[in-house]
């Protein structure tokens, strides 16, 4: 079978047919990621054009499902951007100490490596009990997983050296305990863990969070949904709350977005 190219106008009937199914819109991902993604769901489901792709994604409702969890891209390691967590757990979680209750977010969650890096740091602050955490996501695929809390070796392995740069461990033995091929993230989460299957983005439900963790997303965006992606960000996060998103990412102007970032090297901000 030969190489998919597809053409804007191709990707574009596409991605408004899977619009009409799942009600999720893609046509504002940056037009490289979201082809590239596209095309290797093709290939590897010997999908031979456009015209027969919007044939079986109609036939089939789970073929619909299946293009999204090509699409998104899993996290892809625990404690990825070590000095962010270091950084989260000794200066910003501090500054909620005494807080009757903090709200956290994680959006547009798909393997749950985020997550539980996060159970991770605040087993390691006692002190911090009242905490309620949402964990959203486009499907239920990934919140089945993510909810699971199981991970393979592979996972682990590529962890290591994040790990190695950690402030409250010392190696992957402090983290994970195993059985059975199988590893779980040590930690005495006694907050209250919320999950919900929505698109974050078109949801305007979701606000007054202290914390939003939304990292290493906005690099598949197009202009209009990185903007899109902020403004409904800025809108579910409280004044004074903390937005955090990828070490390569940015929210633009934070002066003009009324932010203020609190560290020159990580992204980081803190909502005027």
């Amino acid at each position: 079978m030969s190489e998919i190219n597809l053409t804007k106008p191709e990707l574009k009937n596409m991605l408004k047919e899977v619009h009409c199914i799942t009600s999720i819109n893609y046509s504002q991902y940056a037009f490289s990621f979201i082809k590239r993604r596209t095309e290797l769901f093709m290939n590897s489901n010997k999908i031979i054009s456009d015209i027969d792709f919007i044939y079986k994604i109609n036939k089939s409702p789970g073929f619909a499902g299946q293009f999204l969890e090509t699409v998104f891209v899993p996290d892809s390691e625990f404690f990825r951007d070590a000095e962010m967590w270091n950084f989260l757990e000794n200066k910003l979680l501090p500054k909620f100490s005494g807080k009757k209750n903090i709200k956290i977010h994680l959006p547009y969650c798909t393997g749950g490596k985020e997550l539980y890096s996060l159970l991770y740091i605040l087993n390691e602050n006692p002190g911090n009990l009242n905490i309620s955490i949402m964990v959203s996501a486009v499907t239920d695929v990934h919140l089945k997983r993510i909810k699971s809390g199981k991970f393979d070796y592979p996972d682990i392995k590529v962890s290591v050296k994040n790990i190695e740069l950690l402030n409250s461990a010392n190696n992957s033995e402090d983290i994970f305990h195993h059985s059975n091929k199988s590893y779980k993230v040590k930690n005495d989460f006694k907050g209250q863990l919320n999950f919900e299957v929505c698109d974050f983005f078109n949801n305007k439900y979701f606000s007054d969070f202290d914390i939003i963790i939304c990292r290493n997303s906005f690099i598949y965006f197009n202009k209009e949904l990185h903007e899109k992606a902020v403004k409904t960000i800025t809108r579910s996060l409280k004044k004074g709350g903390y937005l955090i998103i990828g070490a390569n990412e940015t929210i633009g102007d934070p002066e003009k977005r009324k932010y203020k970032k609190i560290n020159k090297v990580l992204s980081i901000y803190k909502k005027k």
